[in-house]
């Protein structure tokens, strides 16, 4: 946690282990404690948790009731890495708008989920969550082991619960905003709640530079070279990279590409690059930050980039 905190590489911590083992079911509570004990000593480290990747059978029905509600109410964790078995919690209504009203993320595996607890389809709590405004990021857990990639995901869930193309575009724009990132968001208020709307202060006829009042991500700077402006730094980095692809105008196999190794890791930390901060991209509702040449005024929506995957160069401790 002081690392996390401390240390500008890492962007969290992640704990991960089966929760329907003896130690897990017998621990969780106590663990949850001992992170509620750590996260007043370090209260600026960012916390994920993987909890309620649970589903009746696997565990008795005593054990479906508290994993995500101690998570959060307890752990203080700001993403939750499956959430499987919230209608199964104890007064999940509750912890739902709880969820919905700390914007506290749900990492969505959809094959992981398939595969490993046999939930698909209408038993998944994906449309669940969206009906409570919860927060939703989805994420491809094991790549390698599933043997897909993040398009995948995005396919899956365009074809399953028939969503549209503005549907897609908040699931990456989520990616992005729920990733942890530093600086303030460029979005106003509660976008999952109140949808993608840019900050009023970043609204003008110049999209790319830096306007009075405007708050842009710590460290992000805008430069230009050879007569087009080029972003570096935090979430505007990102973007720019994103903006090399052509707009897409429907759903389709090729939203995205595998997310690729990132930087080497610190041999003294066993770190790993989180692929479920990976999809990430987006003309923040047609304005496009970084050049200042498509369109007039960032209230404008157009489509945008959607999907693009790549590894952000900052890591997610995995204990």
């Amino acid at each position: 946690m002081r690392l996390a905190e401390r240390d500008p590489r890492f962007t969290a911590v992640n704990l991960v282990a089966p929760e329907d083992w003896d130690s897990s079911l017998r621990n969780y509570t106590l663990q949850m404690r001992m992170l509620d004990f750590l996260h007043r000593r370090y209260p600026r480290a960012h916390l994920t948790l993987h909890a309620g990747e649970l589903w009746p059978g696997l565990v008795k029905p005593e054990d479906l009731r508290f994993h995500i509600h101690q998570a959060v109410t307890i752990a203080h964790a700001e993403r939750i890495g499956h959430g499987v078995d919230l209608v199964h919690e104890d007064n999940w209504q509750e912890l739902a708008r709880t969820m919905a009203a700390r914007q506290v993320a749900v990492e969505v595996p959809f094959t992981s989920n398939a595969q490993i607890l046999g939930v698909k389809g209408a038993e998944h709590p994906f449309t669940t969550y969206r009906a409570y405004g919860v927060p939703i990021v989805l994420a491809t857990d094991d790549p390698g082991i599933s043997r897909i990639d993040i398009s995948h995901e995005y396919r899956y869930a365009a074809t399953t619960y028939h969503l549209g193309y503005g549907d897609l575009k908040d699931l990456a724009r989520a990616s992005l905003q729920y990733a942890f990132l530093p600086g303030r968001s460029l979005w106003r208020g509660n976008p999952t709640r109140d949808g993608y709307h840019v900050v009023d202060a970043c609204r003008g006829p110049a999209p790319g530079q830096r306007l009075a009042g405007c708050r842009l991500p710590a460290a992000a700077r805008v430069q230009s070279q050879g007569g087009r402006p080029v972003a570096a730094g935090s979430r505007l980095r990102l973007l720019r990279a994103a903006l090399h692809h052509p707009p897409l105008t429907a759903p389709s196999p090729g939203l995205g590409a595998p997310a690729r190794s990132g930087a080497p890791r610190p041999s003294a930390v066993r770190a790993r690059m989180s692929s479920n901060f990976s999809s990430w991209g987006e003309r923040m509702g047609g304005c496009d930050p970084v050049r200042a040449r498509r369109t007039p005024s960032c209230t404008r929506r157009a489509p945008g980039v959607l999907g693009v995957a790549r590894p952000l160069r900052r890591a997610t401790l995995r204990v």
